[in-house]
Parts: C-alpha cells; sequence; structure tokens
C-alpha cells in the first residue's frame, strides 16, 4: 500500500489506537488511555511521506479531546490539540518547520485532566493558565515574537536535560520582541532556583539580562546536564533543531557553591554569554570563608582565568579544619594574599 485515505468513526481498543498512533508516530507517554470515542476522524497516509489526522477523541471520565495533527521528516506536528472537561478548557498548538518555533496556548489545562487520559502523567502535577502566542527564528532572533502571558504550577520539564527540570511555579509575558519571566522556583536534581528578568529578541541573538537565585549549585552536574539520546519531546519536534544564538549577562547568587571536594559558601558571579566565549566574574565567592573573587573566561575547549584569594588577620585553626576536616592542626593568625592564573591570564 503507498497511501491510504481513512474516516474511522467508533469505539477504539488499545490495538486499534495504538495502530493510528504508530502511523502518526505518536510517542508512548503521549497516547490516550483506551478505550476511545472516535469521531469526526480522518486519517491521510502515504508511505515514505506526510501523515495527518484529526478527530474528536472522548476518553476516560468523559475528557473530550480534538486533535489535528500532522508527521512530516521524523517530526510530529500539533497543529490544535483542545482538552475540555470540569477540570480543563484549553487549546494549543507547537510545531518546529524549517527551523522556526511556533507554540500558542490559550485557557486552562489542569493536570487532573491529562491523569484522566494518559496511562501515565509524567508531563504536568499542577496547571498552565493564560493566552500565549511564540515565533521562534534561530537564524534570525531579531524577527522572533512573542505575545500574552502564562502561568504555570507543576510542570516537568524533559527537553535536552538529563534530569528533568521541575517548574514549581512560574509567571511569563510578552508584548512583541521581549519575553519577561516575572517569577518562577524550578527544583533541578537537588538544586532549587529562582529566575526573574526578561529576554530580548534582539540582532545580537536572544539577550538574557537575568537573575538566578539557587540554594546550591554543583559544577559536576551543570557540566553534564545535556541529553546525549532525544527524549520524547525531542523527538515530537524532530532532532535536527539549531542552537539559540543566547547572549547578554546572568547575575547568578548561591547559598553555596560546590566544584569537587571544593566547596564556596556564598557564590556570587555575573556570567557574560559572548559571541565567541562565556566570562565569569567572580565578585564573591567564599572558599572555607577566604574572599576568592576573579575572572574565568572559557572558550571552546580552552578555560583562562585569574582568581585572587586574600584574607586578613584570619583564624588558623579554624581554616585548617576546614579545608583538612581535622581539628586542632595550628593555632593562630594568618593573612593570605595570592594569585591563581592560567600563563595567558598574567
Amino acid at each position: 500500500i503507498d497511501k491510504a485515505d481513512l474516516s474511522i468513526q467508533g469505539k477504539a481498543g488499545p490495538e486499534a489506537a495504538g495502530a493510528v498512533y504508530d502511523i502518526v508516530g505518536l510517542p508512548r507517554e503521549y497516547r490516550m488511555v483506551s478505550p476511545l470515542s472516535i469521531s469526526k476522524s480522518q486519517l491521510a497516509w502515504e508511505k515514505g511521506g506526510n501523515t495527518s489526522f484529526t478527530c474528536d477523541l472522548t476518553g476516560n471520565g468523559g475528557t473530550r479531546v480534538h486533535v489535528d495533527v500532522g508527521h512530516t521528516s521524523g517530526q510530529v506536528i500539533f497543529r490544535r490539540l483542545s482538552i475540555k472537561d470540569g477540570d480543563s478548557d484549553a487549546t494549543l498548538g507547537i510545531s518546529l518547520q524549517k527551523g522556526e518555533l511556533n507554540l500558542g496556548f490559550d485557557g486552562t489545562l489542569s493536570n487532573k485532566s491529562l491523569d484522566r487520559i494518559l496511562p501515565k502523567n509524567e508531563l504536568l502535577a499542577g496547571w498552565i493558565k493564560g493566552s500565549f502566542r511564540a515565533r521562534i527564528l534561530p537564524d534570525q532572533p531579531m524577527n522572533s515574537t512573542a505575545q500574552g502571558q502564562l502561568q504555570v504550577a507543576g510542570f516537568q520539564y524533559t527537553w535536552d536535560l538529563k534530569t528533568p527540570a521541575y517548574i514549581h511555579n512560574a509567571v511569563l509575558e510578552a508584548d512583541g520582541n521581549t519575553l519577561v519571566v516575572k517569577s518562577s522556583l524550578v527544583q533541578w536534581h537537588d538544586s532549587r532556583l529562582g529566575f526573574k528578568g526578561s529576554i530580548a529578541f534582539s540582532t545580537e541573538g536572544f539577550k538574557l539580562d537575568m537573575d538566578v537565585d539557587a540554594d546550591k549549585l554543583d559544577m559536576g552536574k551543570l557540566s553534564d546536564m545535556k541529553e546525549d539520546k532525544p527524549r520524547s519531546s525531542q523527538v515530537l519536534l524532530g532532532n535536527g533543531k539549531k542552537k539559540l544564538q543566547l547572549r547578554g549577562v546572568l547575575r547568578v547568587r548561591s547559598e553555596v557553591f560546590t566544584a569537587g571536594t571544593y566547596t564556596w559558601s556564598p557564590a556570587r558571579a555575573e556570567v557574560h554569554l559572548l559571541e565567541d566565549s562565556v566570562d565569569i566574574h567572580v565578585l564573591d565567592a567564599r572558599l572555607c570563608g577566604i574572599p576568592t573573587p576573579g575572572f574565568v573566561r572559557v572558550s571552546g575547549d580552552s578555560v583562562r582565568l585569574d582568581i585572587r584569594p586574600n584574607a586578613v588577620d584570619e583564624d588558623l585553626a579554624h581554616h585548617l579544619a576546614c579545608f583538612w576536616d581535622k581539628k586542632d592542626l595550628m593555632d593562630g593568625t594568618f593573612d593570605l594574599k595570592g594569585e591563581l592564573a592560567s600563563p595567558d591570564a598574567r
């Protein structure tokens, strides 16, 4: 069979529904629980070509779902997906075609609705509310646009991350060429992070001006946060997505920052995202209470650093116990003025 054009109506059990999902290419975790009541459906399939599926579904608990979905070049495109029951009344769309990402959301979506229709709802534990549109052009950031307002609670973000990030709450607003994060609280690994600031769609790229507050950060986890294998969220939008041109500054404050066996508390830095490098200006970072301000530049595989620890009239016993985890090694006070630098930083 080279192509098919079918109309489906009636009750669909697991096998029948699964066959349709396979043709469309929908990942298993986003497939509705069977049995389903199907009406007003149309399936157009072409071997090696595009697949299109529209229908009205009634699932568990009476949740009504309208689907208009397509599958082309390894990408699943939700042109329109609406969910309606006593807890939700929402319409959304998401697609990535020719390097252009389009997002749309209107209404209220509750986790209770997804709990009823999905085999295992790991996406949403709260709700999404608002009216929001975005058109993101990675190659032409200045022509990207966003409009509207969105409130999110209990959303799990998996795209690109080895360990998903759980968004406890977030409030987003957009008006044309600027997206504003009014407030947010995110859990990632065992760190709680707050983001507040803006992303401007400019000729330089997607320009961040963001404050980041954390209770703890671990350098090892940060350097190994990207997922090597595509998750289902990536499969939905295809795996050939282009990198965003991120620019701007992140003002980072963490109560605790760990790198290997060393711990700084507190730690405060400005991270500047430039075209050819990431420049980190360490403003306040205390290693066992000793200030270690400085500068770090990461460019490709190279790292340039210039760190200048300093201390005056500090308690020697306290610091030795902190560094070596042993007490009563030596008493007294000390001064310290040093420089730890790579050769090209001198």
